[in-house]
This record gives structure tokens, C-alpha cells and sequence, in this order.
């Protein structure tokens, strides 16, 4: 089982690369997987039903109890049979959906089977934790699915309103498991359960109850219930096979399962059957009478599976022997219909780009195959024999009139009674508007559609599912004897004493059979009725998902407000209330340790070095000048005077890094000060003068001297020995570096570093998003490729011979030699030669030496932030001698490509370890004897700086991108717009 979960995980990362290689051919390699799980539970049927359970485990959080343990008992078998043999089948029907598509169809795939790989351990796992981390990951998966046709605003809308509803009901829920875990003192679901269930038992009380609500909101959410439906009939904007299979036989059963497995513990507390029998009766109805409503094919199944989804709720919820029993088959009879009705819509969709029931007319004349097949589903949904949903429908049936009077079982046997006249209804409507012929207003047959055959493979999985329907209701018998282990771990409703109900195919004329047929007869009657007729589209005036949209647009005209009330767009007012916050809060620190009578220490000395007489003057002058100076770029010179001085302060102090880190820091930020100072004024004061310059004087003198006074007292007031004084020893035995500063970035320190990492790439995202309008693709690499012929610098041969091709000119009768691509790009009067031909010369220099750093600074100065910023300053003389198309030249990849590698190395390095049972960013070290190199050691927090280089590397090309060359294209955009305009 551990096996087939890490195939799922690892298998999607080819399936993009094997589709463009084969196809849509790939889905069936991808079917590969879920099929090998279905082998393999249907391997395990001996011992499960011999009342055994498998099981495998790997401690995975040993700190935490966190394992990833794989039970599969009755319901865990007949989960997994669903999951992977549904999931099989689904994946072979998209070789044929997909055929001749190929825009997504690899990311597509790769989610489909990760997802099957989630729900695969979602239904295996006995970690109640780990439970919500698949649940979790199975709403992000299908936010993918869901949101296939990116496209179209509906459905990026139906995706983000699935992952909202879906994921907030998964927070009530892992708050829920929380409490649990806690009060019981572990993660393992079966033990909690038991334990709740143990008699005496000490997991009683407000507490618990409010965590089987919050588990309970989390099951309801994701199975579509009750006030939390409507998330599932937007969702058919997704492709059918994933409405076949998430919306089936997967994530809206996610919710059942959960349900399932807590109801033989939770289902006598007090909160549980008001919920469940309330929220499932209401949603039964409620969907079904939308269904007849529809004329879409898709959305009738939708708003039926929201009806049927409230049945399974009820049924399974109920917590008696027998309704368990008749629970297990009406889920598996569920999984095969729905899925076969599902798939047959998208075999209509495709051959007639069509599921509107008003342009569909005499298909099942042309399809009788397509038509039988999706009768017999329709006719197991509808609960009519030899189905196995006629089985279940009886066994529910019965099992509910078991109860007698009472309200508790007369409540839902009243529910599902209309609920199945409700699905008759919708059920012979989706027959008729999918096959049959229709006739106009005046009686007279409509013109037949157009059926082009499909091919015989796109018809075998509906064919499978809805034939295994019958199979299923003739093996009752056999699927009582396995659905048994299961059921009786509930009370039967009469108690010991009673008769235990078994599933048969017939069981003579006895109550149950006159009730279903009897809703059956009716809901004939009611479509009959009704299918004539366009019924109003709402019973009320507003619907579960206007109040969705009017719950977005109160969240979003709150931020609007709050965002206007503190962000005024004035910076000085930001950084000006954070000094002021900033001396308020230390200040009331102050008088407060006075007061109390604290005892300060201050060590003042006047000099450790004498660079430090020479610099700090420099330091003081430059920062006064920078105060009075009236323009912009001569103020940020004179500040980066103060960094350069730090740079001093730094090499003399022994720490050469922080110096060579300092410098790089201090270019970079020069670069980026001079790219935005061309799009604003160059004199301060000119649209916006200074106001208030005393208080701002007396703020700047405030903010300077408080940060003074926290130095020296903090500095004074050290209690216990630093823990700094322990970094040598600790980054050489444990980081295996001698370079104190690196190995405390990428190993002692290395969860600081990550979260630096995350602003940085965060910065750069933000940046990129202020200056690019509606795109931050990677334009200027292509842009190479509208370069006269023979520009690259593949057809430029370093030194010219008489034998060898000529050099290009930039211009006509020039022989200037081309040393940059895209220095033809730029102007005459703005070119230089010398500049081209050093950066071309030392280009290349300076990446060896970032790399030298990167790789060097675990025992020497460097690391991937200090090698980082020497390759972006590579980049910066490239753009500053070529322009924004010799960017391009240098760097033809996307900048997030860089981040977001960067990013994932710095997370594999932190999860990996895990894999192995050590805590994150655990190092780990290889040592060898290698001739000529000799004794060579590497370790494995490299991988977590070259993530540091990569990133570094990205957000300085995504600044460069973005206020170098973008700029300059809008600016250069706008020049030619007035001069077009001056010339007409």
C-alpha cells in the first residue's frame, strides 16, 4: 500500500513529458497505477473478509506521532476498490476525450492520478492527521481539475468557489481532529474511535461534541450537503471525466467515508443524527427538485448526485446495523451509476458538442448501445431490478422501517421515500432528453441529431460500470457476506436480539418493495407532469450560491475599505508610522524598566579599530548630506556611501563575507535606485513638496537615538552565555563547514533563510506585478529571433579568419563587430564598443566566480546569496551594455522559473529528511578518497544553497525584466505613439 502511494506520487512528475511524447496514448500508461491498486485490494478479499486487517506503516514525524499508516479494513477495501477501479477506468476513457487535444493535457493528467494517489490515502490512512493533509491536498487538486478550462471565467470561478467552500469546511475539521488527538493522547483514528466507544470512557463532554461538529462540517462540505451543495453543480464546468470521477466516485464520497467511519463511535451523540438526518433529508430534496429543473444533461446528474449524496448521508450516518449494510451497497451502486451516467454525457458532449436536452433529439436510435447501457444505469439509480441500487434501495428501505414510529427512523424513511420519487422523476428525464425524439410544439417528430459513431474504446468504461450494476445486484449475496464486516460493528435497531437483515436480490413482497415501488410509480407520474412544462428556476428569491457571492462582495468591500483607510499611497506617511510605533513601543519599554527600579549596564567604548575613526565620519557627512540634497539620484549616491562604509567596517571587523555580501547588496541597490529614478523626476519637491520638516527632523532624531539606546542596553543587559560563542563548533560538527556565517544560513539558521527566501520572491512578484500590465511571460528571449540573420552568436565566430564567415554590421557599409546580440538593438549615440567588448570578455569570468562562491562558501567566503548576486551583476553589465534585448540573450529563461526552482530545492532539502525520519533541513555528508582530488566531503545543504543562488539570481532578473526592460519597452511604446501622433 505504501508502494502504490508513493507511485502515485511519483509517477505524475513523467506523465507531462510522456504526453507530449504520446499523447493522450499516456492516460493508459497512467491508468497503470490505479489499477495496480485495484489489483491489489481485490488480492486482499480473503484476508479482509476473514476479519483481518492490513496494515503497513512508516513512522514518518516521529516527534510529532505524525505515521503514514495504511489499514485497510471492510470500508477501507471497498473505499479503495472505488478509487482505483473507478480511477482505472476514468483514465482510459480520457485517452479517447482527450484525442488530438494537447493545450494542458499533460498538467491534466499529472493531477488527475495525484489526485487518485490523495484519495488512495485518504482512505487508507489510520493517522487521523495525515487524514486531513490528503483532504486537504484533494481540494487543491481538483481547484486544478476543476479549473482545466483556464480560459473561461466559469470556471475559474466554479474552481475557486470549490476550493473556498471545500477548504473551509477542511479547517472546521482539522480543528476538530485536533481536540481529538489531543483529548485521546493519539493520531490513530481506529483507537480514538474505540476509545470513544469503550465503556466509561473519559472522551466525553462539550469539548468532544464540538469536535464531532467540526468533523462533521468538514464531511458536509466536501460531500456537497446542505448549506454547502452548490459547490458541486458549478463545478461541471470542469472536463466530464473529472465530474465522473471527483464528483462521483471520489472527492464528494471523501465526506460518506468519513461519516461512514465515525458513525459506529458517534453516531448516539448528541449532536450527530439531528445533523445528519436534518442536513440529509433537506439536501435529498432540494437537489432533486433541481434536477428536474435543468436542461443541461451534466447538471441534472450534478443536482442529482447533490440529492443522492444527502441519501448516502442519511443512510450511513443513521448508525444501525442494517442501514450500514444497505449504506455499503448503495455506495458502491452509487459509484457505478453516477460514474457511467457521467461518462456517457461526455461521450454525447464530444460526438455533438452539446448537453442541452432542447437540441438533443432521436440520439437513441443511432446509439442504442450507448442508450441500453445508460438505461440500465439510469434503471439502478431509480432502483429497479436486478440492479444492485435495487438492492440497496430495499435494504435501506427496510432498514429504516425497522424503527417503528419513532421520529428518528420515520423522519428519513418519509425523506428518502420522496427523495426516490424525486429521482425517478429526474432520472427518466435525463433518458428522454438524452435519447429520445422529441416532438415540436405542434406534435410533429423535431429533426434527428446527427450521431457520428464514437470509437468502441470511448464507450468501454460507461459500458463497465453500468453493466457491473447488474452484476452487482445478482452477487447480493456475495457482497452481503462482505459488507458484513463492516455493518456489524454497529448496533442492530432491535438489539442483539434482532434479526440481522442480509442483501438479496429478492426477498419476497414484504413492505419495502410496495414503498419503492410505489415512489417509483409516482415520480413517473411527476415527470410526466412536469416534462412538458418550463418550471419556474427557483422556489425562493435567492439561492445558497447568491449567498455565497454576496458573502465575497461584503469580504470584498471590507478589504476596499480597510485598504483605503491605511493605505493612503503617501510612503513617507508608512515609514513614518512605523518609526513612530517603533519609539512609542520601546520608549514605554524604557520608562517601564525604569520604574521598576531595573539595573542597566552600558559598555560604551570609543573605537575597537581606527577604520572606524576614518569611516564613521564619512558616514555621518554623507547621511547629512543625503538629508539636504535636493536631487534624487545624488541622494541615494551619497546613501549607498553609508553602505559602502559598512563594507569597511565589516572587512576590518572579521567578517570578510558579510563585507562581500554588503558590497554586492549595495551595486545591486544602486542599479535598481537609477532603473526607477528614470521614470520620475529628477529634482525632489517638483509635483509633491516636503511638508512638516521639523517633525520629521524630530521623528528621524528619535527614531536614531531610541535605536542607539536599544543597542547599548541590550548589548548590556546579556544574562547567559550567547549562543554564538557555540557556532564554530556547532556549524563544523553538525553543518560540516568551517565558513560560520554560510552553514548557519543554510543549516543552523536554514528555517530563517527559507523564510527570506519567501520575501524575497515575494518582492520580486510584486515587483513584477506593479510595472507588467497584463503578461510577465519572458518576451525579450524571443525577441532574439526578429535579429537580422546571422546575429547570433552561434553564426559570429569569436576570432575571424579569412576562411571563416564575415563579421555582420550593424549597420549598412559598418564592419563593426557585433559583440553583444542585442547591442544592435540600440541606439548609435547611446552604443559603446569598449563597453561591449569588456562585458563580453569578462561576462563569463564572472559566472565561474559566482559559481567558485557558491560552492566554496561552506568553508570559505561565499554561499549561494554572495555567488547569486555576483552572476545578477553579471546580468546588470549585460543589460547596461546591450539593453533589454541583450538581457534576453543572456538570460533566456523566465525569471519565476528561477525562483521557483530556487524555492523547491529549499523546500526538498527541509522535506526530504523527513522521508528518512530525521527533523528538517537535516544535513547529511559524503566523504571519499578520490584520486588526484583526494579526500572530498559534500553535503547535503549545497542543495539548500544552490536554491539560495537560484533565487537570487531570479529576483535580480526579475527587477531587471521588470523596471529595466519593461520600462524601457512602455517608455519606448509611448515615444512612438507621439510620434505617430505628430506626424498625423
Amino acid at each position: 500500500m505504501l508502494l502504490l502511494l508513493a507511485a502515485f506520487a511519483v509517477l505524475p512528475l513523467a506523465l507531462p513529458w510522456l504526453v507530449g511524447r504520446i499523447g493522450s496514448r499516456a492516460f493508459l500508461v497512467a491508468a497503470l497505477v490505479p489499477l495496480a491498486g485495484f489489483v491489489q485490494a481485490a488480492a486482499l478479499t480473503p484476508q479482509v473478509l476473514a476479519g483481518e486487517i492490513p496494515t503497513e506503516s512508516y513512522a514518518w514525524v516521529p516527534q510529532l506521532g505524525l505515521e503514514l499508516s495504511m489499514r485497510m479494513d471492510t470500508l477501507g477495501w471497498v473505499m479503495a476498490l472505488i478509487v482505483t477501479g473507478v480511477g482505472a477506468l476514468v483514465m482510459i476513457y480520457c485517452r479517447w476525450y482527450f484525442d488530438g487535444k494537447k493545450a494542458g493535457v499533460g498538467q491534466f493528467s499529472a493531477v488527475l492520478l495525484a489526485f487518485a494517489g490523495a484519495m488512495y490515502g485518504l482512505v487508507l490512512t489510520d493517522d487521523l492527521i495525515v487524514l486531513v493533509m490528503f483532504w486537504e491536498i484533494t481540494s487543491i487538486l481538483s481547484y486544478l481539475l476543476i479549473g482545466f478550462y483556464h480560459a473561461r471565467g466559469a470556471s475559474r470561478r466554479a474552481a475557486l468557489q470549490a476550493l473556498l467552500v471545500t477548504t473551509l469546511g477542511g479547517l472546521a475539521m482539522f480543528v476538530g481532529a485536533v481536540i481529538l488527538v489531543v483529548q485521546a493522547g493519539t493520531n490513530s483514528l481506529s483507537a480514538i474511535l474505540a476509545a470513544y466507544a469503550a465503556p466509561g470512557s473519559t472522551l466525553t463532554g462539550p469539548l468532544i461534541d464540538t469536535a464531532i461538529v467540526l468533523l462533521l462540517v468538514g464531511a458536509l462540505s466536501k460531500s456537497a450537503i446542505f448549506p454547502f451543495h452548490f459547490w458541486l453543480p458549478g463545478a461541471m464546468a470542469a472536463p466530464t471525466p473529472v465530474s465522473a470521477y471527483l464528483h462521483a466516485a471520489a472527492m464528494v464520497k471523501a465526506g460518506i467515508y468519513l461519516i461512514a467511519r465515525c458513525a459506529p463511535a458517534f453516531a448516539f451523540a448528541a449532536p450527530w443524527r439531528p445533523i445528519i438526518i436534518t442536513l440529509g433529508i433537506f439536501t435529498m430534496l432540494l437537489g432533486g427538485l433541481q434536477a428536474l429543473r435543468e436542461s443541461d444533461l451534466k447538471r441534472i446528474l450534478a443536482f442529482g448526485t447533490v440529492s443522492q449524496l444527502g441519501m448516502l448521508t442519511v443512510v450511513l450516518g443513521y448508525g444501525e446495523r442494517n442501514s450500514a449494510l444497505a449504506g455499503l451497497a448503495l455506495l458502491i451502486g452509487h459509484a457505478l451509476f453516477k460514474s457511467s451516467l457521467f461518462l456517457v454525457v461526455g461521450v454525447i458532449d464530444r460526438q455533438l458538442s452539446t448537453r442541452d436536452i432542447g437540441e438533443l433529439s432521436g440520439v437513441g436510435r443511432q446509439a442504442p448501445t450507448l442508450a441500453t447501457f445508460s438505461i440500465i444505469a439510469i434503471a439502478s439509480m431509480v432502483g429497479l431490478a436486478p440492479t444492485v441500487g435495487f438492492v440497496a434501495k430495499e435494504a435501506a428501505l427496510t432498514s429504516l422501517l425497522e424503527g417503528g414510529a419513532h421520529a428518528e427512523a420515520l423522519i428519513p424513511l418519509i425523506g428518502i421515500v420522496l427523495g426516490s420519487v424525486l429521482t425517478t422523476a429526474y432520472g427518466i428525464r435525463f433518458v428522454w432528453g438524452a435519447f429520445w425524439t422529441k416532438k415540436d410544439e405542434s406534435g410533429a417528430p423535431r429533426p434527428v441529431t446527427e450521431w457520428p459513431d464514437p470509437p468502441i474504446g470511448f464507450l468501454a468504461a460507461p459500458i463497465i460500470l453500468s453493466a457491473l450494476t447488474v452484476v452487482g445486484g445478482f452477487a447480493a449475496p456475495l457482497l452481503d457476506i462482505a459488507f458484513s464486516g463492516y455493518a456489524d460493528t454497529l448496533p442492530a435497531a432491535g438489539g442483539e436480539s434482532a434479526y440481522p437483515y442480509h442483501l438479496a436480490l429478492w426477498h419476497g413482497l414484504e413492505p419495502a418493495l410496495f414503498l419503492s415501488l410505489g415512489s417509483i410509480a409516482v415520480g413517473a407520474v411527476l415527470f410526466w407532469l412536469t416534462y412538458r412544462r418550463a418550471p419556474l428556476r427557483r422556489i425562493l428569491p435567492f439561492s445558497a450560491a447568491d449567498v455565497y457571492n454576496a458573502t465575497l462582495r461584503v469580504i470584498a468591500r471590507i478589504a476596499v475599505w480597510t485598504t483605503t483607510f491605511t493605505q493612503r499611497g503617501s510612503l513617507p506617511v508608512y515609514v513614518g508610522t512605523i518609526f513612530v510605533v517603533f519609539v512609542a513601543a520601546q520608549t514605554t519599554a524604557f520608562v517601564g524598566g525604569l520604574v521598576s527600579g531595573a539595573e542597566w549596564q552600558i559598555f560604551v567604548d570609543a573605537w575597537q579599530t581606527p577604520m572606524q575613526l576614518v569611516v564613521a565620519p564619512i558616514m555621518i557627512l554623507a547621511g547629512v548630506i543625503a538629508v539636504r540634497a535636493q536631487k534624487r539620484y545624488t541622494g541615494v549616491v551619497l546613501v549607498s556611501v553609508t553602505g559602502l562604509g559598512m563594507v569597511a567596517l565589516f572587512a576590518t571587523s572579521g567578517a570578510p563575507d558579510l563585507a562581500l555580501t554588503q558590497i554586492l547588496i549595495e551595486t545591486v541597490t544602486l542599479v535598481a535606485f537609477a532603473l526607477v529614478l528614470r521614470r520620475i523626476p529628477s529634482r525632489m519637491g517638483e509635483h509633491n513638496a516636503s511638508v512638516w520638516p521639523v517633525a520629521r527632523a524630530v521623528l528621524a532624531i528619535a527614531g536614531g537615538a531610541t535605536m542607539a539606546l536599544v543597542a547599548l542596553v541590550a548589548t548590556g543587559s546579556r544574562v547567559a552565555e550567547p549562543i554564538s560563542t557555540a557556532f564554530p563548533e556547532l556549524a563544523y560538527e553538525l553543518g560540516h563547514g568551517k565558513n560560520v556565517v554560510n552553514v548557519a544560513l543554510v543549516d543552523l539558521r536554514g528555517w530563517d533563510t527559507m523564510g527570506e527566501l519567501s520575501v524575497l520572491i515575494l518582492a520580486a512578484t510584486g515587483v513584477a506585478s506593479l510595472v507588467f500590465v497584463t503578461h510577465r511571460s519572458d518576451l525579450l528571449s524571443s525577441a532574439i529571433s526578429s535579429l537580422p540573420t546571422g546575429a547570433t552568436r552561434t553564426r559570429r565566430p569569436l576570432v575571424e579568419t579569412d576562411e571563416g564567415p564575415r563579421p555582420r554590421s550593424t549597420q549598412p557599409g559598418s564592419t563593426r563587430q557585433a559583440w553583444l546580440v542585442g547591442g544592435q538593438r540600440v541606439k548609435p549615440e547611446n552604443r559603446s564598443i569598449l563597453l561591449e567588448v569588456i562585458v563580453r570578455v569578462l561576462f563569463h569570468t564572472i559566472i565561474v566566480v559566482s559559481i567558485y562562491l557558491l560552492f566554496a562558501g561552506h568553508n570559505l567566503p561565499g554561499g549561494g546569496f554572495a555567488g547569486g548576486l555576483v552572476a545578477g551583476m553579471a546580468l546588470v553589465m549585460r543589460y547596461i551594455a546591450g539593453g533589454r534585448y541583450e538581457l534576453g540573450a543572456a538570460a533566456p529563461t523566465d525569471a519565476g522559473r528561477l525562483l521557483g526552482a530556487g524555492m523547491t530545492l529549499a523546500i526538498a532539502c527541509a522535506v526530504v529528511p523527513l522521508l528518512f525520519g530525521a527533523a528538517p533541513l537535516t544535513s547529511a555528508v559524503w566523504e571519499a578518497d578520490l584520486p588526484v582530488l583526494g579526500h572530498v566531503e559534500f553535503v547535503s545543504s549545497t542543495f539548500f544553497d544552490i536554491g539560495v543562488y537560484l533565487v537570487v539570481i531570479g529576483l535580480v532578473l526579475d527587477v531587471l525584466r521588470s523596471l529595466g526592460g519593461e520600462v524601457d519597452r512602455q517608455a519606448q511604446e509611448l515615444r512612438d505613439r507621439q510620434g505617430t501622433g505628430a506626424v498625423s
